[in-house]
């Protein structure tokens, strides 16, 4: 459980979702990290930035506003922005340019509020 919690944890995205979950449904903040965490993201098979990759491009299909988060991860896990750049350009010819421009501008602001976090 100490795993699950880090990861309910890790993004400054993430604390703020579930702190606010937690306030009115902590059954559910336990099936995320029960379910979602526990048992199908902890499988072995895929590398944990691979795992975000592919959250990334399903949250920009859905234009979820979740997607913040999971970059932030993605980055964190030693993805570079370049490389999640080219995961959002690729995604346009799946998931249409508006998606895709959405997801690119998600991308701008994470990485420099990340930036301006390491500069203070």
């Amino acid at each position: 459980m100490a795993d699950q919690q880090d990861e309910l944890e890790s993004t400054q995205d993430r604390r703020d979702v579930i702190g606010k979950l937690s306030e009115f449904a902590p059954d559910f903040v336990s099936m995320i990290s029960n379910f979602c965490l526990g048992e199908v993201y902890a499988r072995p098979a895929l590398p944990e930035n691979t795992k975000e990759v592919v959250a990334i491009v399903s949250l920009i299909s859905l234009g979820s506003d979740r997607l913040k988060g999971h970059i932030e991860s993605a980055l964190a896990q030693g993805s570079t922005k370049e490389e999640l750049s080219e995961v959002i350009m690729l995604s346009s010819i799946y998931l249409g340019f508006p998606r895709a421009i959405d997801a690119m501008l998600v991308l701008h602001e994470t990485v420099n509020s990340l930036s301006a976090e390491d500069s203070n």
